[in-house]
């Protein structure tokens, strides 16, 4: 089940997809840097409650905790679109800076 922590008075959805089946997971970088950019991913076998938080955190603009195994992605100004009934396609700026925490 999803948890949410606060980021500077904002909550953030923490969301352990390690478990689930991501695919077509693609970044573009915004900046010379390499620092910041455009992550998206598909990711099934999420529980419903799963899917229903994401969808809130997209309506409400709250960023988004992807922990993956090897290391979490931090996602602001988040859209989801769901493909299937539990499996929903994440589109999300990665936050600057954050080195995987939110």
């Amino acid at each position: 089940m999803p948890q949410k922590k606060e980021h500077r008075g904002q909550l953030a959805l923490e969301l352990r997809i390690a478990d689930s089946q991501v695919t077509a997971a693609s970044f573009a970088s915004m900046s010379e840097g390499g620092d910041g950019g455009l992550f998206s991913c598909s990711v099934a076998a999420l529980a419903e409650g799963d899917v229903a938080a994401l969808e809130r955190a997209a309506y409400e603009h709250t960023r988004v905790r992807l922990l993956f195994s090897e290391s979490p992605v931090v996602l602001d100004l988040v859209t989801l679109e769901r493909r299937e009934p539990h499996c929903v396609r994440i589109v999300g700026h990665v936050v600057r800076g954050t080195k995987g925490t939110a």
